[in-house]
């Protein structure tokens, strides 16, 4: 007799349903989550145009000349849980040229302004962004007519080239704004007079190697004053090594006292002395500090650089070509004069020489002492220039130095 045939299924049936149940659930749960996060991303983009709307209408309600020109965060809107910043980017623009940072720009006549809401957790969902124009109205236009407004433009390197920059705060007398993505920058409704302007932004320096850009600023009534193009970019330094010939000892005081650089971009002279600052506490702009002797906050350019040097003229010898890069720092090694210094045939013992260097321009003369010279003579490197050799309670002699050949001293 045969057996009933025994139903339902087997062990591993149900394993593989199981597993082919599973699965379906993970991607049926991945598309609902990524439905949901769209819904959230677009949900959210809606109530941030909804923020960036009720900006710009509240800047269309108000008058042309209480809207502040420059860029700020003007707020924030609580929706939904989500907190949406408001950041306002306003651009007064020219009659004319439509540009208040063009050349012959003209009367201010409209402000272009510009909003970007963003929100937390967007991702790499992008801000929203809205503008709007608004006009001056005649009245406006007629009492702009007895004040005066200044254009900056600031601008950084890119290459050869330059490029707007942002996120600079700019300040003309008392009033500061920070610069957008054109880098313009315009205060208008201005009393006529003389301001100070200064420009600057953390860890970038103009091409004096100040932290800020500072100049005078003439403004006159009906005009829109233009003064030079801001230029800054990030600083560099240069790290110098004095080197001298076998044989030749490189004075301890000398490490250098001094460096001059030049640079075509100095202005109103290209040659500028870097004096040692370490220990001050007050250490002007331009100076050496470290080991090696450093000179920071450049601006990237190529320099010519020379131990010692001071005044409106060059120092003597040949300089050393060193390129400055932005965020950088960049050895150069200068070669030091070589000097035979020995006393003449005849002379007992031993003497001390005093050398002095004749600074330029009024500057602080350098001085070295060099001990036991002899008749067998002492070889010493020194920075090039115009230096006098005095042996103690003896004679004297001035002599200018190179850097190609070395110099023979006797007294």
């Amino acid at each position: 007799m045969a057996c009933p045939k025994d139903e339902g299924f087997t062990l591993i049936e149900v394993v593989v349903a199981a597993v082919v149940l599973s699965i379906m659930a993970a991607a049926t749960a991945v598309v609902l989550v990524q439905s949901l996060d769209l819904t959230r991303d677009n949900a959210q983009r809606v109530q941030a145009a909804s923020v960036a709307r009720t900006q710009l209408e509240a800047v269309r309600s108000a008058s042309a000349t209480t809207v502040a020109n420059g860029s700020s965060v003007v707020g924030t809107s609580t929706l939904q849980g989500t907190t949406y910043s408001v950041t306002q980017t306003v651009t007064p623009l020219a009659a004319a040229t439509g540009a208040a940072c063009a050349a012959g720009n003209g009367d201010l006549a409209y402000k272009r302004v510009s909003v970007s809401v963003i929100w937390p957790d967007m991702g790499t969902t992008a801000p929203v962004r809205a503008d709007t124009l608004v006009a001056l109205t005649p009245a406006e236009r007629a009492a702009a007519s007895t004040r005066g407004a200044v254009a900056v433009q600031v601008q950084t390197l890119d290459g050869a080239a330059t490029a707007p920059l942002d996120g600079v705060t700019v300040t003309l007398g008392s009033q500061s704004q920070s610069s957008g993505t054109d880098g313009c920058v315009v205060f208008d409704s201005l009393t006529p007079g003389s301001y100070t302007l200064s420009a600057g932004r953390t860890g970038y320096v103009d091409v004096d190697g100040r932290p800020a850009s500072t100049s005078t600023v003439v403004v006159s009534a009906g005009t829109t004053t233009q003064p030079a193009t801001v230029l800054l970019a990030p600083a560099g330094a240069l790290a110098v090594t004095l080197t001298a010939p076998a044989g030749f000892t490189v004075q301890p005081t000398t490490a250098p006292a001094s460096l001059t650089l030049d640079t075509a971009r100095f202005a109103p002279q290209t040659y500028r002395s870097f004096d040692d600052c370490d220990g001050n506490a007050a250490a002007p702009v331009g100076c050496l500090t470290g080991s090696p002797r450093t000179a920071a906050q450049l601006f990237p350019a190529t320099y010519l650089v020379s131990a010692g040097g001071c005044g409106v003229a060059p120092p003597s010898g040949t300089p050393v070509s060193a390129v400055v890069t932005s965020g950088r720092t960049t050895p150069v090694q200068v070669a030091l004069a070589p000097v035979t210094v020995r006393l003449k045939a005849g002379t007992a013992g031993s003497s001390t020489v005093t050398v002095t260097s004749q600074p330029l321009n009024g500057c602080t003369a350098a001085v070295h002492t060099l001990t036991g010279v002899r008749t067998t003579g002492s070889g010493v490197a020194l920075p090039v220039g115009t230096w006098t050799f005095a042996r103690s309670g003896g004679t004297s002699t001035t002599v200018t130095l190179g850097t190609t050949t070395t110099t023979q001293v006797e007294l």
